[in-house]
């Protein structure tokens, strides 16, 4: 995802939002590193001025499980747009109105997505790779049976 994400050309003009989040949404479907359960989150940063408004692709986004949220920079951000791209979630909406708040704000961003829980369908393996000092948490619906956890540890490179 990242190498599809570094090749993007951004186009000069028009702000094609819908565009954008319609190239995301294709993305994470063609990415294979997604775990069962792993949240899916897309992150729009924008003035809110986009070229022919945003939709359907907000909605596409949450048809394949895309949660998206919207951060309006600068100081003539279109309000409603950005409630558009968070899908009507108030709590996906932000606003910047100074550019030297957004390297702290997407560092706390960062760290609040790296510790949602992955929510996997109970029955399906999950294969993940850990380095020194990642941590992963899981979030699992039980039936009224409950479930048996397996955990292997093997020790790679």
């Amino acid at each position: 995802m990242i190498a599809a994400i570094n090749g993007m050309v951004q186009p000069r003009g028009n702000t094609n939002t819908r565009g954008g989040i319609t190239t995301a949404v294709d993305i994470f479907k063609a990415s294979q590193q997604s775990s069962p359960g792993e949240a899916k989150t897309l992150m729009v940063l924008t003035d809110g001025q986009s070229t022919g408004g945003v939709e359907p692709a907000p909605t596409l986004a949450k048809q394949q499980g895309i949660q998206t949220m919207a951060w309006g920079v600068g100081p003539n951000v279109n309000q409603k747009e950005l409630l558009e791209i968070a899908n009507g979630d108030q709590d996906g909406v932000d606003l910047i109105n100074n550019y030297s708040l957004l390297f702290e704000k997407t560092y706390h961003f960062k760290t609040q997505q790296c510790n949602m829980p992955q929510q996997p369908p109970v029955g399906v393996s999950v294969d993940d790779n850990l380095y020194q000092g990642e941590r992963r948490f899981y979030h699992f619906k039980l039936p009224p049976n409950g479930i048996n956890v397996i955990v292997g540890n093997n020790h790679g490179r």
